[in-house]
């Protein structure tokens, strides 16, 4: 009798324990019976109400919530992951304050030994002679990081440079804004007599406005002229007015040159001819896809040029725009007569587009 009451009261006790699965509450009861009860319970804990669905669904249920369950998991232990190892790039503040250059604290300044210089801020002379910054070294690169060197002075009758470097090799100028009253903003010149003394030298991304005479000035072999934007030049005391000049040694045969995507704005001179562009002693030398507009001479006598190639050979003009500045006397582009290609610029307002190209295709 008392055997047959334990079961009776064991048989409640076994559905309190399957309740408590689900619940969270049951009967702790220590028969053998009751363990595997137990056991059953606690495997269903682990399993939502809706796995005693007796259709058979319960278990794909089940299983797919499991690895719903793994894969959240995983997710969050790969974004851990990444959150601890991947590294903190700076901003574009923290880049800019931490150069790999020497920095140029005050100017005028002199670099003597080759290597990476920068600007620290912007900054002004007041100077007609000399210039802002020297460079008395090879392999420099002098990036301004856009700052500004503005010169105060006046005067059209000095000579001064914004950046000048002389009979020097691999120097590269970039990401400077050069403003006022220099006579020339760029000065790269070289031993014009002798042999080739300046080579593999690059002037990129510029900004230049106000000089009297020259924005750029870059001689030498193997010459880039890349991406700047030069306005407002001319003024300079019986001079004529040059956006960019380009050339070479008069007796070294290496002597390349590439002037490409430049502006060149209000090139103007009251005391000589204007030339948005100018090249002499070049061979091989390319001048593409430059926007040119606004240059003339002042004078009736002087004349404004887009693109003149005084001499040289083997020269290639393609793509440019050249506007002119509305004068009766003005050329779009001149080349020596056996030396130029001049095929697919866009030349306007010139009462003469083109004189001396060897072929000219494309052009209107």
């Amino acid at each position: 009798m008392g055997a047959r009451g334990s079961r009776r009261l064991n048989l409640p006790g076994c559905l309190g324990i399957l309740a408590a699965g689900n619940q969270g509450a049951g009967t702790h009861d220590r028969s053998p019976r009751h363990d595997a009860a137990r056991g059953y319970a606690r495997r269903s804990r682990r399993i939502p109400p809706v796995a005693f669905r007796p259709n058979g669904a319960a278990a794909a249920s089940a299983s797919f919530r499991r690895k719903a369950q793994r894969g959240t998991f995983m997710r969050n232990q790969l974004l851990m992951t990444l959150v601890l190892f991947v590294p903190t790039l700076p901003s574009a503040a923290q880049a800019q304050s931490t150069p790999s250059c020497s920095v140029i604290e005050s100017l005028p300044a002199t670099i003597s030994t080759g290597g990476n210089y920068c600007l620290a801020a912007n900054a002004e002379v007041n100077i007609t002679t000399g210039a802002a910054v020297t460079i008395n070294s090879n392999d420099v690169t002098l990036d301004c990081r856009d700052f500004t060197i503005t010169n105060l002075a006046t005067s059209n009758a000095g000579t001064s440079s914004a950046i000048r470097a002389v009979n020097r090799n691999n120097v590269q100028i970039r990401n400077c804004r050069l403003m006022g009253g220099f006579t020339d903003g760029i000065y790269m010149h070289m031993l014009l007599g002798g042999s080739t003394t300046s080579f593999y030298n690059r002037v990129e991304d510029n900004y230049i406005a106000g000089p009297f005479r020259y924005g750029i000035l870059a001689y030498g072999s193997a010459i880039e002229v890349r991406g700047n934007t030069i306005y407002d030049v001319g003024g300079q005391a019986a001079s004529p007015a040059m956006g960019i000049r380009v050339g070479g040694s008069s007796v070294s045969s290496f002597k390349f040159q590439v002037v490409e995507r430049n502006l060149v704005a209000g090139t103007n001179s009251p005391f000589n001819h204007a030339y948005g562009i100018y090249s002499d002693n070049s061979i091989g030398a390319m001048f593409l896809n430059n926007t040119i507009s606004g240059t003339y001479g002042l004078a009736p006598n002087y004349k404004g040029y887009g693109i003149r190639v005084a001499n040289g050979s083997g020269v290639t003009i393609r793509g440019n725009i050249v506007g002119g500045g509305g004068r009766d006397n003005e050329v779009g582009i001149q080349t020596p007569s056996n030396g130029g290609w001049c095929y697919d610029n866009q030349i306007r307002t010139y009462p003469t587009a083109t004189l001396g190209c060897d072929a000219s295709l494309g052009n209107f």
